[in-house]
Parts: structure tokens; sequence; C-alpha cells
């Protein structure tokens, strides 16, 4: 048996092995009651928008698997925080019991997008998600939670970034974000 998982971790991605399942959880990410702002993101096409200041807020369960967020980014220096409110739904892949995949747009008129949940943890509010789109290869977010964003990366969460996702990171996060939201979430 040991044996068999030691293969099976072997050629899974780290998002489709079930030894990682329980850290998976759309539940995890869309559950919390304050943004999500991107830290770092991979720096491929996949991964638009590369803007600053990236963020969203689960607003509400709008039905079944779906829920209305608000998307935030950054498009110049301007005070506030581009905003746009798109439904995300949730689904799952093989092997998964519980939805794992965010199905979202990520700009305003832009295309739904797959994320699967790499790695989500409430407790210290730090999420990844991860997409795989054919000719353009695997990218990655990092998430955090608006009160845990300006602290360092968990080591856990940083440790399956670093491990898992392509190393062409970019700096998403600024120190003005938080205060560029165009109206206070609670």
């Amino acid at each position: 048996i040991l044996a068999t998982a030691q293969i099976v971790s072997a050629v899974l991605p780290y998002e489709d092995n079930p030894a990682n399942f329980k850290h998976q959880r759309a539940a995890d990410v869309l559950g919390n009651k304050e943004p999500l702002f991107v830290k770092y993101q991979t720096g491929n096409p996949n991964m638009y928008p590369v803007n600053p200041c990236q963020a969203f807020q689960t607003m509400r369960k709008v039905g079944g698997n779906k829920y209305r967020v608000a998307v935030f980014y950054a498009t110049s220096q301007q005070r506030d925080l581009e905003t746009f409110f798109t439904i995300v739904m949730t689904s799952l892949t093989a092997l998964h019991r519980h939805p794992n995949v965010l199905l979202h747009q990520t700009g305003i008129g832009g295309p739904n997008v797959p994320f699967k949940v790499m790695f989500a943890d409430r407790t210290a509010g730090c999420f990844i998600l991860t997409t795989n789109i054919r000719g353009l290869g695997k990218g990655c977010r990092l998430l955090q939670t608006s009160t845990t964003v300006a602290l360092p990366v968990p080591a856990q969460c940083l440790g399956v970034y670093l491990r898992h996702c392509p190393f062409n990171s970019l700096p998403i996060w600024q120190d003005d974000c938080r205060r560029r939201l165009p109206f206070k979430m609670e």
C-alpha cells in the first residue's frame, strides 16, 4: 500500500493527489468574511490580469454551487480599485468528494476560467489557486486574507507554492491595496 501511495504521489500533480484533498475545498476559499488579496501569481499569459492589488470578496451564495463575488484590481495609480461582480461556480474533479474548482471571470468581459484549489488554510488565511490551460501552461495565485496579507506567507502555504507552482512569480500585493478598496468590506 505504501508503494502505491508513493507512486500516486510521484505521478499526480499536487492539486490532484488524494493525500492533499483536505486542503483543497472550494468552500474554504469562498467561506471567508473578508477580502482575499493576491500576493503573488505566476507571470504567464493564463494568469490574466497581472494588475496590482487584485482581490475578491464573496458577497453571498446565490444557490446550489453559485456565489456572487466582487472582484477588484488596479488599472492605474487611481485612488480606488476597479470593481466588477461575477458569479463563481464550484465543481469537483475526479476523486474529490467536495467541490475543489472555482470557475469565474478574472477580468471584466473575460472568459470563465477554472481554478483548482491547490491549497486552502482558513486558519492561517492563505490559499493557492491553480489553472492549467493547454498551450499556456500551469499558473498559480497565492492569496491571503485582508488581515494576513501584509504579514509573511505562512510556511506551509509558501512551501506548497514554491514546490508546485512555476518559478516566474510576480508580486501583486502592494502596501496601499487594502485602503484602495472602493468600499469597506466586512
